[in-house]
């Protein structure tokens, strides 16, 4: 007697899975390529993505930390010339619940709300401040970039209304007034602090899919 297979039961999605997986849908579609081909971040793990981008002067780049189509932070510099030249770069969240961990800071002329550079191991999580912003600024002396040449920010953003912890590792060339954004990573578990520099699995997306989408331009 001819057996047949059994079916298997289909198995209902979370809200929280099903939205993930018709935003990563979503990007897919819109480059031309399959959901397949994306790949999805497993649970429980720091994800970091390599890469290198400098921003030169009056450039802002925006990225996603948890490669999303809505980018969570900027890099801006603001640089300009008239009789004298003036700069001042900054690390800011996209998002009023987005954050970048620092405080307030003294200047010489002015207090700002600025971005600490954090050296590897530095751990990010809720003990922290963010409200940070600043990194360096020629006019009043301000930020705590000045004489830093390496370090990381860290991060803080939500996934589906849960906060997440993050880093971006910044490279600093005041003299040339440039700034690099050379790689990031963040935890895939909502409240778990993130040691900065601490890297998981690498998660490169499609140059022609999330790479163009996740990652904007100005």
């Amino acid at each position: 007697m001819e057996r047949r297979a059994k079916l298997a039961k289909p198995v209902a999605l979370s809200d929280s899975v099903q939205r993930r997986l018709e935003k990563y849908a979503l990007a897919a579609s819109a480059a031309g390529v399959g959901a397949m081909a994306l790949g999805a971040p497993a649970e429980g793990k720091v994800i970091y993505s390599p890469g290198t981008h400098v921003v030169g002067h009056n450039q802002t780049y925006n990225f996603a930390t948890d490669h999303f189509l809505i980018p969570e932070f900027k890099l801006v510099n603001g640089y300009g010339c008239s009789d004298v030249c003036f700069g001042a770069l900054f690390a800011l969240p996209a998002g009023h619940q987005d954050g970048v961990e620092g405080n307030f800071c003294k200047g010489f002329f002015l207090t700002h709300k600025c971005a600490y550079p954090l050296k590897t191991g530095a751990i990010i999580g809720p003990n922290q401040p963010f409200s940070g912003g600043l990194l360096f600024s020629e006019a009043s002396s301000g930020g705590q970039w000045y004489n830093v040449k390496s370090a990381y920010l860290g991060l803080r953003f939500r996934i589906d209304g849960k906060v997440h912890y993050g880093w971006a590792h910044l490279k600093m060339d005041i003299p040339q007034f440039t700034m690099t954004l050379d790689g990031y990573a963040y935890e895939t578990v909502a409240g778990r602090p993130i040691e900065a520099g601490a890297k998981g699995d690498e998660w490169t997306p499609p140059a022609q899919a999330l790479g163009g989408l996740a990652v904007g331009r100005r």
